[in-house]
């Protein structure tokens, strides 16, 4: 009897460090942002507006200072530095485990600065 199941395809070795890169890289681009969960014990708007942002919070630093607060080009200059950081230290994370350690190091060397500046920002 064939104990082998036909129908699992066999996972690509690139692929599963692309995702472990992507993994590691998103969580050191945003852990550093969990503040805005244990911020206040009651959530306002404003608060929750400061969560929607989180997507978009690592790119925080070029969009906060090139542009006027509030405007449409400060959040879409938010967004592109982001996936710009993500795409970027995934590909470098997911050659080899140095590269992995050097987009890790990276992501925190932008992020915890960005959060510092963002909780700063927030009590503004």
């Amino acid at each position: 009897m064939n104990t082998t199941n036909a129908t699992t395809p066999a996972v690509n070795p690139h692929r599963r460090r692309i995702g472990l890169s992507l993994v590691i890289v998103a969580g050191c681009l945003y852990l550093p942002f969990s503040w805005l969960l244990m911020e206040e014990p009651d959530w306002s708007d404003y608060l929750l507006h400061w969560i929607k942002l989180w997507p978009i919070l690592p790119g925080l630093i070029p969009g906060a200072f090139l542009f006027h607060p509030y405007q449409f080009t400060e959040f879409i200059t938010m967004g592109l530095t982001t996936v710009m950081l993500l795409t970027t230290l995934t590909w470098i994370g997911s050659r080899n485990r140095y590269g992995l350690l050097v987009a890790a190091a990276i992501a925190l060397l932008v992020a915890i600065p960005s959060s510092i500046i963002a909780h700063r920002f927030y009590w503004l």
